[in-house]
């Protein structure tokens, strides 16, 4: 049986004491769908979806059909590695997509849908909404007042090292 660890927003999730989360089968179809979806496309290792070209532009000009190929083909390119794994189970194997669903709002957003079959049987279901990432400048925001007054503390405290046995005079 296949298995590997939660992903929460690209990160690797840690339960409240710390531990890595472990999910196989059916959360586990649903993560690699997600993952596939969002990664850039690397022809190398023939992972990953041409989703970023949709996103890359001011102004998406790419029709509800390409959108609907591009998730076609990345659902496609992780059927291929699943068939290639020999620990891949019943509820992790695609068997076939049933349903994508693309709505473009406007010229800056467009969102879709989508829903596979496993070989055990249970639909996955899941969803990504495309839309112009905002510029971020956290790089010119201040220090938190923590890191401040951590800073601030290290300098009054003089921050010469005191070893255990040892006095400081």
């Amino acid at each position: 049986m296949a298995s590997t660890f939660r992903m929460v927003d690209g990160d690797l999730f840690f339960d409240v004491n710390g531990r890595l989360d472990n999910i196989e089968g059916f959360d586990k179809v649903s993560q690699d769908i997600a993952e596939i979806l969002l990664t850039n496309l690397d022809i190398s290792r023939d992972y990953g979806s041409e989703l970023v070209l949709v996103d890359s532009s001011p102004v998406f000009n790419v029709s509800e059909a390409q959108v609907t190929t591009y998730v076609l083909d990345a659902v496609d390119r992780l059927r291929a590695l699943q068939r290639t794994n020999q620990f891949t189970t019943q509820q992790e194997e695609i068997a076939a997509v049933e349903q994508i669903e693309v709505y473009k709002n406007d010229q800056t957003e467009i969102t879709f849908g989508l829903s596979v079959l496993t070989t055990a049987g249970p639909s996955i279901d899941s969803g990504v909404n495309l839309a112009q990432k905002p510029v971020a400048l956290n790089h010119l925001l201040p220090p938190s007042t923590s890191e401040q007054s951590q800073e601030f503390d290290q300098k009054v405290r003089n921050a010469n090292p005191v070893i255990t046995g040892e006095t400081h005079e």
